[in-house]
């Protein structure tokens, strides 16, 4: 599988936004992924773990609802402390080998999609202290 990650768009500055944040270049693109795939392996290993005990389970259905929330604050405030109204930034784009079908992994976050992107985490959040926290089994 080959990948290419680059930042979309540059600051009215003239450097990209991780060299702005002094990061390498593309390492909050990886953020948006792991955003993704964070909450997806805590279920998949909870759901594989057998039985744990109840503290367990809670803490780490924390961990998987916290990162993705946490994640998205900080990319929002990258985003915003950048300059970059509106345009696309944290670009990841992934071969899957599904080109000649017209299928590829695209992920980037522009001015809309920025304030979608908090307003999930942050609902997926509270979605999730709601469950965690109910007494239900």
């Amino acid at each position: 599988m080959t990948i290419v990650n680059y930042l979309g768009m540059t600051s009215p500055a003239g450097e990209t936004l991780a060299e702005a944040a002094g990061l390498a270049v593309g390492s909050h693109s990886y953020l948006l992924l792991l955003a993704i795939l964070f909450p997806f392996a805590f279920a998949l290993a909870l759901m594989c773990s057998g039985r744990l005990a109840d503290s367990m389970v809670k803490a780490l259905g924390w961990i998987g609802f916290l990162l993705p929330a946490a994640i998205s604050l900080y990319l929002a405030s990258v985003y915003v402390q950048g300059g970059y109204n509106g345009g696309y930034a944290f670009t990841y784009i992934a071969e899957l080998g599904l080109e000649r079908f017209g299928i590829r992994l695209h992920l980037a976050l522009n001015g809309i999609s920025v304030a979608l992107y908090v307003m999930a985490g942050l609902v997926g959040l509270a979605a999730g202290s709601y469950a965690i926290s109910s007494d239900v089994d």
